[in-house]
């Protein structure tokens, strides 16, 4: 990895793979923050995009992490690091030949790596209309494009249609985001650049602060999820532990651990294939404790 400027607070870093890149390869971006404190962080649960991933003079790149309601404690000698990969076959990226920069944000702080790498000529987009008035409009921006359409949702309580366009030698930059509103009420042509999310991992070079010294059920991730998602909690102490999802009238409908565990922080994964789309609460339930939070299972 290619090492950029460290922060004296938190030591915030962005990297990348590497400096120089072929003609359509994948760009692999690292943003991480060191806890070099003595004492636990807490991440507040107003921070819903915690790290995003942006690129100098491209409009409408703006890759970020999901962490909804994201209360997470990241420990003394904790690293937390998100990764990325820029796809320029999804993205339509780079939109000039040479020298790109891409930044990373979050936590107050910002920092940035240089790359160079190709134009390239394609991508794929998010084009949404509305299927009753700008059906028309559509259809002569599709053809102009000489675009094929790679997936479709139709919503049809606001007469609108999501679909993605692959878009084939050429540059998708100039098209993205291009408000083509017609004067009729609520007709519209939208297109967006590919959405994308970063994942999450939490490292730790010292094994001595493993043991945590309270009680903490994280938020789940991804949330909302569809058809799983991972539930961490740690235990200051040897406790008989359950995990338990409820739905949201409080009937419990799975059980996901029940056993002794050492003290510690684990995770555990829950598979929602079973149950119907809606809001559920999911409990962490000790001797000494009970700690409850929601997730929502969108099918």
């Amino acid at each position: 990895m290619i090492n950029s400027e460290l922060f004296s607070q938190g030591l915030f870093t962005i990297i990348t793979n590497k400096t120089n890149y072929s003609y359509g390869e994948i760009i692999e971006v690292e943003v991480s923050i060191f806890n070099n404190t003595d004492s636990t962080i807490i991440f507040h649960p107003e921070c819903v995009y915690p790290i995003w991933v942006r690129v100098k003079g491209v409009e409408f790149i703006e890759i970020h992490s999901l962490a909804d309601f994201c209360e997470r404690y990241l420990a003394k000698g904790e690293r937390e690091t998100w990764t990325y990969q820029l796809n320029p076959s999804k993205l339509g990226f780079p939109v000039s030949d040479g020298e790109q920069i891409i930044y990373g944000d979050g936590y107050a702080h910002l920092d940035s790596v240089k790359i160079t790498a190709p134009k390239y000529y394609g991508g794929i987009i998010e084009v949404k209309y509305d299927y009753v008035l700008e059906k028309e409009k559509r259809d002569n921006f599709f053809n102009s494009l000489n675009a094929s359409v790679i997936g479709r949702d139709t919503i049809k309580d606001i007469q609108q249609i999501d679909e993605l366009w692959s878009i084939q030698n050429s540059s998708i930059d100039s098209v993205v985001y291009e408000q083509n509103r017609s004067q009729e009420r609520f007709g519209y042509v939208a297109t967006y650049r590919l959405f994308e999310q970063g994942n999450r991992t939490v490292t730790s070079i010292n094994k001595e602060e493993q043991i945590p010294s309270f009680y903490a059920l994280m938020n789940n991730y991804p949330n909302p999820f569809n058809p799983s998602t991972t539930i961490t909690y740690q235990l200051p102490k040897q406790s008989k532990v359950k995990i338990r999802i409820c739905d949201i009238l409080g009937r419990e409908v799975a059980t996901i651990v029940n056993e002794e565990k050492s003290a510690g922080k684990y995770s555990v994964l829950f598979d929602g294939n079973n149950l119907s789309s809606g809001i559920y609460f999911y409990q962490l339930l000790t001797d000494d404790i009970i700690l409850t939070k929601k997730l929502v299972l969108m099918k």
